[in-house]
């Protein structure tokens, strides 16, 4: 996934894309969700700092998504598992979720979903498969997955508080596989 994909998909909505430095994850990481960084501890780090600066480092691909005149960031990224595997996330600031909303209204959904779609479904021309994780608990960004298209998946052999959500090829597989599992969240 390059830039000019990314900006070709937000560009219509009026957002423009970036590669961030390092001050800007910083400002991303200070302003993100509580929920979010809730859902960054439940990796085998437990520690959402250490995760968001793994991320960082650790991303294939690395975008931020902003307005000129709004506050905030979101971030979407990829990171290469393998040539055909990657794991996707889009995360949002509080500042970037608030002026959304101001500026698109109490429909503002309505706007990320096609976005988002668009950019999961270019990032499935470069991998065959995208995965991550989502606890059961985060209603409201379980929703916004499932509206981008992806299938969920619960632990195959334990309880768990933890989702496993795919798209593309082989998502049974790696959602129905414990030690997949077990390599991204940790002993459950």
């Amino acid at each position: 996934m390059d830039i000019f994909s990314v900006r070709s998909i937000v560009a219509p909505y009026g957002y423009e894309v970036s590669h961030p430095s390092k001050q800007v994850w910083a400002e991303f990481m200070q302003d993100m969700d509580e929920g979010d960084k809730y859902e960054a501890s439940k990796t085998w780090r437990y520690d959402w700092v250490a995760e968001m600066e793994a991320t960082y480092t650790d991303s294939t691909s690395l975008f931020s998504i902003y307005h000129p005149t709004h506050d905030g960031v979101a971030m979407y990224g990829l990171t290469e598992i393998n040539p055909h595997l990657a794991r996707i996330w889009l995360l949002q600031s509080k500042k970037f979720s608030k002026a959304s909303k101001n500026y698109f209204g109490r429909h503002w959904v309505n706007k990320g979903v096609p976005m988002a779609r668009k950019i999961v479904d270019t990032s499935l021309t470069r991998y065959k498969t995208v995965f991550n994780f989502v606890p059961k608990t985060r209603i409201e960004s379980v929703r916004f997955i499932k509206s981008v298209g992806f299938s969920f998946f619960d632990h195959p052999t334990r309880m768990s508080e933890m989702l496993f959500f795919g798209r593309g090829a082989s998502v049974d597989r790696y959602g129905s596989h414990p030690g997949f599992w077990e390599d991204f969240i940790g002993d459950l």
